[in-house]
Order: structure tokens, then C-alpha cells, then sequence
């Protein structure tokens, strides 16, 4: 098993140069404690795994809020792990003897996911900041305004409609 792991490494460090890879490990515990350390994008585990199997790890990493996606790779092709292994929120789900192409096309799948959701970040926190600084803006308007005496409206930073100032209308 351990062979079938540093070979799966560095074939996905071969075809995904741009991807960092952590060591392997061989038990649910393990996984747990290098989720938890290294905070990874993406996690390839397998069903079978001493101690806690890799899909109550998965459950397990879920309720821990841990984010990576996940890749199974296993021998069982039961349907009743394919079925609880996507329920749990697994992005993809490949037999062992790995294909390769069937690897390329998952970890291909799971890197845009990754990309997408990244944009989408970025996306959130750009239109935040924007409308953080119109809120500034509006409010040192309405500041201006204010102090100087103006009586006609004004906007209000907190509502979608026009605001009057006390005695003015």
C-alpha cells in the first residue's frame, strides 16, 4: 500500500506540477491530524484505512469544517460506498488499479472547482470593500450636509431610499 501512495504522488506531482503534495498516510487518524495541520485543497483517500475508515474520516473532516475536496480512490466498487462517499460530499470517486486518465479528468475537474471558488472569494471580498468605500463616501456626504445647513435630501448609507433631514419637508 505504501508503494501504490508514492506512486500515486508522484504521478500527480508529474502530471500537476502547480500542485503541492503531501506526504501519504496510511490510517484515518493520520489523515485527520494532517488535515488539520496542513489545511490541503484537495485530499485523495481510500475507503479501507486502519482505525477510522476513510469515509468516517471524510464525515469526521466535514464536521470539522476543513474544506478540502475530496477525491476516493479504492478498491470497492460497491455501490453503497460510491452512494455514501458522495453523500458525504465527495468530488470524485476512482478504482484502484488507478486509471490515469481517469485520475487526469478528476483532479482536472476538482483544480476548476478549486479555481471557481477561489474567483468567487475574490469576487465577495472586492464587492465588500467597494461597497464599504461608497458607504464611506455616502456617509461623509451626509456628514457635509449636515453640518453645513443643507435642506434638501440626503442619502442614507443603512437604506435604498431617500432620507430627509428633520424640518426639512
Amino acid at each position: 500500500e505504501m508503494l501504490v501512495c508514492r506512486g500515486l504522488e508522484h504521478l500527480v506531482q508529474t502530471m500537476f506540477p502547480e500542485v503541492s503534495v503531501i506526504s501519504s498516510v496510511y490510517n484515518g487518524a493520520d489523515l485527520l491530524d494532517q488535515a488539520a495541520r496542513e489545511k490541503p485543497d484537495m485530499i485523495i483517500a481510500d475507503i479501507n484505512m486502519p482505525g477510522i475508515s476513510g469515509l468516517d474520516a471524510i464525515e469526521l473532516l466535514n464536521m470539522r469544517s476543513c474544506g478540502a475536496k475530496i477525491i476516493i480512490n479504492t478498491a470497492y466498487s460497491d455501490f453503497v460506498y460510491l452512494q455514501r462517499a458522495l453523500k458525504l460530499g465527495a468530488c470524485g470517486y476512482l478504482l484502484k488499479p488507478t486509471d490515469v486518465q481517469q485520475l487526469r479528468e478528476c483532479m482536472e475537474k476538482v483544480l476548476k472547482m478549486l479555481d471557481q471558488e477561489r474567483q468567487e472569494r475574490q469576487d465577495r471580498a472586492e464587492i465588500s470593500l467597494r461597497t464599504k468605500k461608497e458607504q464611506r463616501i455616502i456617509e461623509a456626504e451626509n456628514y457635509y450636509k449636515l453640518f453645513n445647513g443643507y435642506k434638501e435630501p440626503f442619502l442614507d448609507s443603512t437604506k435604498s431610499d431617500e432620507t430627509y433631514l428633520p424640518g426639512t419637508k
